[in-house]
């Protein structure tokens, strides 16, 4: 483990926010925090996925954070000292110099972190790493109570997954929670093409991209499912938390009778299974290049990529007056840069 200890010494990350349209817009909607505390670091985080230059490495690094200002990684001996500035943890290694680490996102569970690593080459590459907390004999989390308090709702679905009862960022079924673009787990108020993470537009995408007509001089990696690390709902919630599949959205729809209504005040759409048991999906609306357009209208993102458009994802929208002539709800295709709401489903943990 000490020669990762030499990598992590020579890591310099930086946060890469992103945001769709030509021009650069913003709503009223939810802010990230921007200071992070030592209370929401100090522990320890073990990393459950590292990619340099978005290619998965098989990396175990273990980092363990204390109260005192100090850490070290996997190495009890080889002692860091660190300091918060925003969010950024400005790391001191044993052997000197100074590194800025920019934490992307971070949960009671999870821990996030995206910038550029610099091997004895001098060679820069992107890197992203994903880290669970480690408590105590649960690793990563496992059981913990999810942070958002939200609850697990059995639809007695044929795959036997469970849906979350609120969205990502909500404590509640009618509140909205976030609005995040596709791929993206930072909370933010802006979504246009120019700063969206995975692209610069419609047809220069740089991940997620069926079609080299589509990517960024041509480039193409034939992923059509989100990876953990660019799913905000694995990110921001954890213990086995993901984006539902566009199949997942449609074995729910199947098996529910669905209802347009109201709940404590906010309209949004009902969606009940034959157990009795049900979910709630309010009427988030959506964000784009035009600023927040409620439209009395749900938007909520799969995991699935759109592969005939690549600059497209499956989403499940629905409304008041679909289209202008009655309530209804459709399984549909969105672009990526958009920011739509995310409900999260998981299996049933035993």
């Amino acid at each position: 483990m000490k020669k990762l200890l030499g990598l992590f010494s020579i890591m310099a990350l930086m946060l890469s926010f992103a945001a769709c349209g030509d021009d650069e817009q913003s709503s009223d909607g939810n802010d990230n925090n921007t200071v992070l505390t030592a209370t929401q670091v100090v522990g320890t985080w073990e990393s459950k996925l590292i990619t340099v230059n978005d290619e998965e490495m098989d990396i175990e690094m273990r980092i363990t954070i204390n109260a005192d200002g100090t850490g070290y990684l996997d190495d009890p001996n080889d002692v860091f000292h660190y300091t918060i500035s925003g969010m950024n943890i400005i790391v001191t290694p044993p052997n000197g110099g100074s590194h800025t680490f920019t934490v992307e996102s971070i949960t009671e569970t999870e821990m996030m972190m995206t910038g550029t690593v610099i091997p004895g080459t001098g060679q820069q590459a992107s890197f992203k790493g994903w880290f669970a907390k480690v408590n105590g004999d649960n690793p990563g989390g496992g059981d913990d109570p999810d942070p958002t308090g939200a609850t697990w709702v059995d639809l007695g679905l044929p795959s036997g997954l469970l849906w979350a009862s609120c969205n990502v960022g909500a404590t509640a079924p009618e509140e909205f929670g976030y609005l995040f673009a596709w791929g993206e787990t930072v909370v933010k108020d802006t979504f246009y093409w120019g700063s969206y993470e995975h692209g610069y537009g419609y047809h220069e995408l740089t991940k997620y991209c069926s079609d080299t007509s589509y990517g960024l001089n041509g480039y193409s990696d034939n992923l059509t499912t989100l990876q953990p690390y660019d799913d905000a709902a694995t990110v921001h919630l954890g213990n086995g938390a993901r984006t539902p599949s566009n199949e997942d959205w449609e074995e729910m729809v199947a098996n529910t009778t669905h209802q347009w209504t109201t709940l404590n005040n906010v309209n949004g759409y009902l969606f009940t299974a034959p157990n009795g048991n049900s979910i709630f999906l309010p009427a988030a609306g959506i964000i784009a290049s035009g600023g927040y357009q409620p439209y009395d209208a749900g938007y909520y993102w799969s995991s699935s990529l759109y592969t005939p458009e690549p600059d497209y994802a499956y989403n499940l929208s629905f409304g008041a007056t679909w289209f202008g002539t009655e309530v209804g709800y459709l399984l549909t295709h969105t672009y990526r840069c958009i920011g739509l709401s995310v409900r999260a489903v998981r299996v049933a943990q035993k």
